[in-house]
């Protein structure tokens, strides 16, 4: 996956407070200059991380133009909050998750957190909720800010040790999967323990993006570019990326029933488009990257 991965002990299951710093269908990309003043700030963005170039990049959706980018070290999970359309980027080696504006390039603000954080997503109500994949000696976590500020409450369970990935669905339940006996988690809205809510039949060798799509909860299977459909614990549905490598965290636009898959095939990256849930052969899409991890569409 994204991130060097290093190994600690997990100790317990135990919800904690901690006090951490917060800083009040084809085209042929070009090397982008910075934000396009004419891209109207209206208009649906897509967000793209590339953890090899140091770069967000910033698309007109659904035309696909290149509009400008963001310069971040090494950014990988990107979410977007439904009230505003700002949009979070996580940063692995740098110790921050930052906030933009839609379609703006200078930070609203900064959250420091220390290393190894992968994914990220924003309820209804504007709480941030962050995975760290496990710090130098700490197993992961899950990591949740109350309106995206302040002082986060952390959540840990010792039978899942890497956190990679997290989403809400529309009850604001928070589901968090990662490695080490590869699960699924759930939190409860106001709920103060993880619970194992991984489905049955389905071992997640390679842990991909959490997302509801409106109905379900879909859940992906990075090196297989597979995504799953989920209901309970139960799989009703799954979706084949064909010609896509290694997809970490996808995007579904269910406003156009797309879902938005970055793809790593060895050196190449690209991102592909896909009818959702269809799936099958790829619609559309962006070539020119070298490592790209996230995708999301800001509105």
């Amino acid at each position: 996956m994204g991130f060097a991965r290093f190994f600690s002990c997990a100790v317990g299951i135990f919800v904690a407070a901690q006090t951490l710093a917060g800083c009040d269908r084809n085209t042929s990309p070009i090397v982008p200059q910075g934000l396009n003043p004419q891209a109207n700030a209206r208009d649906a963005l897509l967000y793209v991380s590339d953890t090899a170039t140091n770069s967000v990049s910033i698309y007109s959706y659904p035309r696909l133009k290149l509009t400008g980018k963001l310069t971040i070290k090494r950014p990988a999970g990107l979410c977007v909050d439904p009230r505003t359309g700002n949009v979070w980027v996580v940063s692995e080696l740098s110790p921050e998750i930052i906030e933009f504006p839609h379609g703006g390039t200078k930070r609203m603000h900064t959250l420091d957190l220390g290393y190894g954080f992968q994914g990220c997503a924003v309820d209804a109500s504007g709480n941030l909720a962050v995975a760290r994949y496990n710090d130098y000696d700490d197993a992961g976590a899950l990591f949740i800010f109350k309106n995206g500020r302040g002082k986060p409450t952390i959540y840990e369970n010792q039978k899942m040790f890497y956190y990679e990935f997290v989403g809400y669905d529309s009850n604001g339940n928070a589901f968090v999967d990662g490695e080490w006996n590869a699960k699924l988690e759930e939190l409860p809205a106001g709920g103060k323990k993880l619970k194992n809510v991984t489905p049955n039949g389905v071992t997640l060798t390679s842990p991909g993006g959490v997302q509801y799509d409106g109905t379900n909860l879909a859940v992906g299977n990075a090196k297989r570019g597979v995504i799953y459909q989920v209901s309970g614990r139960t799989i009703v549905g799954k979706m084949t990326l064909n010609g896509a490598c290694v997809v970490e965290q996808f995007f579904i636009d269910a406003e156009r029933g797309d879902v938005i898959a970055p793809s790593r095939c060895h050196s190449k990256g690209e991102v592909l488009i896909y009818d959702y849930p269809a799936g099958g052969n790829p619609i559309k899409r962006i070539a020119g990257f070298r490592d790209p991890f996230a995708a999301v569409v800001s509105r």
